[in-house]
């Protein structure tokens, strides 16, 4: 970051600097009228936690040559190692979603050579015969969350960009496997090709012990699951409810960070349904009680998830019980806001990096990275800060606060970072790969659900059948 830093003209810092305080300034006086004092100084100590450093960091992760960003600094110097669509869109869509091009999408604020770049990344990745997007220093053999959040990523990215895939996408032809005279395709999840075979899939997974990886697996595949049909969707929320608890509203025993996490998962499936969520007071209580808990942060999701989940129980609140309900619920969470809002500070703080001031990681401070993300490597085992947790650690937390405590969102940015941020890609320099390639064992010969099913897919590569 410190090279980047060197290139910056300082009256365009000194600009940025000064439009955020304005900005902010009128936002604050507009909140305090609702939260009361106490809990806007809170939220303003929380705002402190952000400014142009994050940018400034994301700005040397870009890839002027391939026009994508890095999950990391040891992924970008690493040999073997390439940009992926996911940190792309992470990176660009939390600079938009905290006010970087005037509350606008990023497709309206970045140049239009940065356009074509991220253009041709993405479409560079469509493999023509399945439609799905494929990232070379992995291949096929990748995880079904990994495949499924890929093509969510890239099919949103080209559609923020006003662009189109150059072949029918994995979810058009699915689509089209399950209209009257349509032709199966054999790229398809099998599971998703027959309604017997995704019951047998969902029955042969116990949410009552592992709650956020199936729900990760599962939330990956929803854009899939509603193209196979409505049949699916149905298959997939009766099984949920069944499985659902009545004393918590979770879908396991105890509350923690972990049965919330998997709540928020499926609570995101049942919201890109347009389906209330169940229980959802019940599962509200429990998911406050982990937000203001004391238990002890390991990565940023447990800060996190919690907060996008009270907003997501708020709107199914509001579509089951009506919007008084929901008011009546949201005064209860703005009489806790000041303790929430410091706790919730806290909480990121423990994943403030220990290399770069200002920046987030996905783990605990002092934690090394595990150099994957959805199994597939991403960087090096080391203290590595990363796309996904900064941007959750910002992207996950202001927005979702703002919205918990029915409040516009201040922006932690202006459109004056926006120039200086189009300032540092434009002038983006290309990193040499000065690390090898440790190797696939170091990655993927572990017994973890993730390293089991690379392994199972290399397999079928190996074999033709993928």
């Amino acid at each position: 970051m410190k090279k980047v830093m060197e290139r910056i003209p300082a009256e365009m810092l000194d600009r940025c600097r000064a439009a955020r305080r304005e900005v902010q300034k009128t936002h604050f006086a507009a909140a305090e009228k609702k939260l009361g004092k106490e809990a806007t100084d809170a939220l303003r100590d929380l705002y402190a936690l952000y400014d142009e450093r994050i940018y400034i960091w994301l700005a040397g992760l870009w890839d002027p040559e391939i026009g994508g960003f890095y999950f990391s600094e040891s992924g970008r110097d690493t040999k073997g190692l390439l940009p992926d669509i996911e940190s792309t869109a992470q990176a660009l869509r939390c600079l938009a979603s905290n006010g970087m091009f005037g509350g606008k999408g990023y497709a309206s604020g970045i140049s239009v050579d940065m356009k074509k770049k991220l253009c041709g990344f993405v479409c560079s990745l469509e493999d023509p015969r399945d439609g799905y997007f494929y990232h070379p220093q992995w291949g096929k053999a990748i995880t079904i969350s990994r495949r499924g959040r890929d093509i969510s990523w890239a099919t949103g990215m080209l559609s923020e960009l006003g662009a189109r895939a150059p072949y029918p996408t994995a979810i058009d032809r699915l689509k089209e496997a399950n209209s009257e005279d349509g032709e199966k395709s054999s790229a398809l999840p099998e599971h998703l090709c027959d309604p017997e075979k995704f019951r047998s899939y969902l029955a042969e997974r116990d949410l009552s012990r592992a709650s956020y990886f199936i729900g990760n697996q599962l939330q990956a595949q929803a854009p899939e699951i509603r193209a196979a049909g409505s049949e699916y969707i149905k298959i997939l929320m009766d099984w949920l409810e069944e499985n659902q608890r009545e004393d918590n509203g979770l879908w396991q025993q105890v509350v923690n960070y972990d049965s919330v996490n998997g709540l928020m998962k499926l609570g995101l499936i049942y919201s890109s349904f347009g389906i209330p969520i169940p229980r959802a007071e019940k599962a509200l209580e429990s998911t406050i009680s982990a937000a203001l808990s004391d238990q002890k942060i390991t990565f940023v999701c447990q800060f996190y998830n919690p907060l996008v989940t009270i907003c997501n129980l708020l709107r199914s609140v509001s579509k089951t019980s009506g919007e008084e309900r929901c008011e009546q619920l949201r005064a209860q969470l703005i009489r806790s806001a000041p303790e929430l809002l410091r706790r919730t500070r806290e909480k990121v703080l423990c994943c403030r990096s220990t290399e770069h001031e200002g920046v987030y990681r996905y783990h605990e401070y002092g934690s090394k990275s595990g150099g994957v993300s959805q199994g597939m490597a991403v960087g090096l085992r080391v203290y590595d800060d990363d796309i996904n947790g900064c941007t959750i650690a910002l992207n996950g937390v202001i927005p979702n606060v703002c919205d918990m405590l029915g409040i516009p969102k201040i922006p932690v940015f202006t459109e004056a970072d926006g120039e200086l941020f189009n300032y540092l890609i434009k002038t983006a320099e290309q990193y040499p790969k000065v690390n090898e390639y440790p190797g696939d064992e170091y990655y993927y010969n572990y017994d973890t659900p993730f390293a089991r099913e690379i392994r199972a897919n290399k397999e079928k590569v190996a074999r033709g059948e993928l």
